[in-house]
């Protein structure tokens, strides 16, 4: 997964024009070299781009039904009650 994601990293860098110092402040890394591949890296620059990790690997562009879901996904389990709760107008 590494490969895959660091190539897709650089796609989405060079695609949407990104640049790492952008990317590091607005995911909360600080440096370059935090800028590494781990799993919680790998949701926090998805995060960014508004895609799930799955999306950022595979460079789907986004939609509003994919952001809505991995947003969702990211929401504890009485947080997701809670918006399904709304979305659906049961909440009192």
């Amino acid at each position: 997964m590494a490969y895959d994601f660091r190539a897709a990293l650089l796609w989405h860098l060079k695609h949407h024009q990104t640049r790492i110092a952008e990317l590091a402040r607005n995911t909360g890394l600080k440096t370059r070299a935090g800028l590494s591949t781990t799993v919680e890296n790998a949701v926090r620059f998805a995060e960014h781009y508004g895609k799930s990790v799955d999306d950022f690997i595979r460079l789907r562009e986004n939609n509003d039904v994919r952001r809505i879901l991995a947003m969702l996904d990211q929401l504890q389990p009485d947080e997701h009650r809670l918006v399904i709760a709304r979305a659906s107008g049961n909440y009192r």
